[in-house]
């Protein structure tokens, strides 16, 4: 969820669902996209924070690339959606 006025992200909850047993909530790309316009540079730099720390079991290391794109088109969304 990304809280928009103008462009501009005021509050942003980024959270990743199915990538551990419990919901993961992604701090790092919060604080990226927080008071900042949203453009695709942007979307990609928070789609590289919500994966900072990710420690991926041996059989699903192909999640990551594919968290990292679900997050950068969510953010991209909410840009036009808003």
């Amino acid at each position: 969820m990304l809280d928009l006025v103008a462009g501009v992200c005021r509050s942003a909850a980024v959270v990743l669902g199915a990538a551990a047993p419990v919901p993961h909530r992604a701090t790092a790309a919060q604080s990226t996209l927080t008071g900042r316009t949203i453009e695709e540079p942007l979307a990609r730099s928070a789609a590289r924070a919500a994966l900072q720390g990710a420690r991926p079991l041996s059989g699903n290391r192909y999640k990551l690339p594919i968290f990292e794109a679900l997050v950068r088109r969510a953010v991209l969304a909410a840009q036009q959606a808003a």
